[in-house]
């Protein structure tokens, strides 16, 4: 089916009540209004579907919906769910919501439950993020299902949207995979089986099947498929070989297959599409080798030492951290990840101010050969390249300046990983927070909690410090 096909939804207005703000109904109700839904607060349609999400009495029933009700079809939610499962809309009969009914008792199985109650959730999360990478790779705890499946959903993503530029029946199920993965998030307990995600009408067909495969073998057949397809389509490599260029994506990627382009020779023999390329995408091309080549730790430490010795002759309160898989351990890094700060410093533009000065110093010493981003007084980051002296190679280079009193939170944001990450932000939704590389907020009235020191988040968290090298999940 095309990009343009029909919505399961398209042009059905419901009104859900009792209204609710829960993350749950909040994800529950975004998806139906993705797939074509129109969502109303009360009846404004003889069309109308009238939806009660909670067990409801007739007198409570009749004050929310008033006398607006001009007998519409008053149905339970599963009339939707099966409707999205079977791609078709189910009859309506079958689904009356009945007032006298009362409220189903839960399946009695001990460790659902027990993966329901949210104190038992966050404590398995707890102990997963202590213990970080120092289990078996298998052994992952249970709420990091969760951000495991997200990952390898994302991963099929982005192989269907490669696809999708020569083949366009991949819509669907790009889309499908995005309503999962927007279930999955809104999750506020371990994902431990596909019926966790019944509420979503994800826990039958192919969605449940991939889920149920990841939580048993880290990834899902249909993913690896996917792979070896992407490894035996030339199409498909010629693009991922083109995005490995900096600053190209798909659409450029897809220009230059489309082209009859084999090579990087190729597009820059072609002087009217190398004219049409970007400055960014320009140096990508100049420096493709260096750039996706893999920089080893000892290096990564020269660069790290020579821009430290040019910032503490700017101010010696201007301080700078390496970021990212370096700070995990890892013995090679694909960039130079560094945060700058000055002690004491939190104003926005004195922030910028010290970035700037720091670049040009760079600049002009001549370890900075080129940059991706403008470099005023006005500049929060800088994205470019870089040379030890006396070094042949050209190194990516990128800085963030950030405010003093962000640093334990940017640190962790930058530090990563991904997955790390997610489980943090996935922990501090569950706690009643939110997590950003500003700082940990309370989520009801997004005040600060915390944003300087690394350790208090985590402990806010109800964790114990992990180390950045137990980190890499």
């Amino acid at each position: 089916m095309g990009g343009g096909e029909k919505k399961i939804l398209d042009g059905v207005r419901l009104v859900v009540i009792p209204r609710s703000r829960s993350k749950v109904d909040r994800a529950r109700m975004d998806i139906w209004k993705r797939q074509g839904a129109v969502l109303d607060s009360v009846v404004k349609s003889p069309d109308s579907i009238v939806v009660v999400a909670r067990p409801l009495s007739k007198a409570k029933f009749d004050s929310s919906v008033g006398a607006k009700y001009r007998g519409q079809p008053v149905v339970r939610p599963e009339w939707v769910v099966d409707s999205l499962v079977n791609r078709r809309l189910m009859p309506l009969d079958k689904y009356q919501y009945s007032f006298d009914e009362k409220k189903p008792e839960p399946t009695k199985e001990p460790e659902k439950l027990e993966a329901s109650d949210p104190h038992k959730a966050d404590q398995r999360l707890v102990g997963f993020l202590s213990m970080g990478a120092r289990g078996e790779k298998g052994r992952m705890g249970e709420f990091a299902n969760n951000a495991k499946v997200v990952k390898r959903f994302e991963e099929a993503i982005r192989i269907y949207e490669l696809m999708q530029f020569f083949d366009k029946n991949n819509a669907f199920r790009i889309k499908n995979y995005r309503l999962a993965i927007s279930a999955i998030e809104s999750l506020d307990k371990p994902l431990t089986s596909a019926q966790d995600l019944k509420q979503f009408g994800l826990d039958r067909g192919g969605i449940a099947q991939h889920v149920e495969e990841i939580l048993q073998t880290g990834t899902f057949s249909k993913l690896e498929t996917l792979k070896q397809q992407e490894m035996g389509d030339e199409r498909y490599q010629l693009m991922t070989q083109f995005k490995k260029i900096y600053g190209v994506g798909d659409k450029t990627a897809y220009r230059f297959v489309k082209a009859g382009y084999k090579s990087i020779q190729d597009i820059v023999h072609d002087q009217e599409m190398y004219a049409s390329l970007t400055d960014a995408q320009k140096l990508g091309i100049l420096y493709f080798d260096e750039w996706n080549e893999r920089i080893p730790r000892t290096e990564v430490e020269e660069h790290y030492n020579f821009v430290v010795r040019e910032a503490e002759e700017i101010d010696k309160n201007l301080k700078v951290m390496l970021m990212g898989s370096y700070r995990r351990g890892a013995e090679t890094s694909g960039d130079i990840d560094l945060i700058v700060y000055t002690e004491g410093v939190n104003e926005a533009s004195q922030v910028h101010e010290n970035l700037y000065k720091l670049t040009r110093r760079l600049q002009e010493s001549g370890f900075i050969v080129c940059s991706m981003t403008e470099v005023s007084p006005a500049m929060h980051k800088f994205n470019g390249g870089c040379k030890l002296p006396g070094a042949q190679k050209c190194r990516r280079l990128d800085i963030i300046g950030i405010p003093h009193a962000e640093l334990g939170a940017s640190t962790i944001y930058f530090v990563g990983n991904d997955i790390f990450n997610r489980c943090l932000r996935m922990l501090a939704q569950i706690k009643g927070y939110h997590l950003s590389n500003k700082g940990l907020f309370l989520a009801a009235d997004k005040s600060l909690v915390e944003s300087f020191d690394e350790r208090k988040i985590l402990h806010t968290l109800g964790l114990d410090w992990v180390e950045y090298k137990h980190r890499n999940i």
